[in-house]
């Protein structure tokens, strides 16, 4: 690579070290480069989707103790912030910043325990007709800490009561038992 202009697209970021310096420059639109003095990566920004599904015995259980299967889409990106693409690029790196599975890896375990806090908070019947609010405390619960990463949003894709042959007499509320 020779001495120029480097343009970096929408949706990317161009992270430019100087030799010698501790703290890269970030551009969103494209810099100068020199290569025996500067190193440089392109990191992605764009929005990536985390799905998170929980079904049968690993359905949600809401407030009433009736068990929901569902489906949750959530959209995370890396902040557009000089601050927050440098948090990114040194803590995970760019090429690790927007690989789907270095991000289910990093994000489904504190995205599939938001499900499960916010539902517990709201009978099933709310859940299933007010989503949006089954939405809003999820989002609440995930709060803004994502290490440089933003929550842009999330959608409930399905939400179903777990069929009954996936209950369990102990945890869940089940249709009683009849005699033959």
């Amino acid at each position: 690579m020779g001495i120029g202009l480097i343009k970096t697209e929408q949706g990317k970021a161009l992270i430019r070290t100087r030799v010698g310096d501790e703290v890269p420059q970030v551009f969103f639109n494209g810099s100068w480069v020199w290569p025996m003095i500067h190193q440089v990566e392109i990191m992605d920004i764009t929005a990536k989707i985390i799905k998170i599904e929980r079904s049968g015995s690993d359905g949600l259980i809401c407030r009433n103790k009736i068990r929901a299967d569902t489906k949750v889409a959530f959209f995370v990106r890396v902040n557009r912030t000089v601050e927050d693409v440098i948090k990114v690029a040194q803590i995970f790196g760019c090429e690790r910043a927007s690989n789907q599975d270095h991000l289910e890896a990093l994000f489904a375990a504190k995205f599939s325990e938001a499900l499960k806090t916010a539902a517990k908070q709201l009978d099933f019947e709310d859940l299933y007709t007010q989503r949006d609010k089954l939405r809003d405390l999820i989002l609440v619960e995930i709060g803004t800490d994502l290490n440089g990463y933003i929550l842009e949003d999330c959608t409930i894709d399905y939400f179903e009561q777990t069929p009954l042959t996936k209950l369990d007499d102990e945890h869940n509320i089940v249709a009683p038992k009849t005699s033959t």
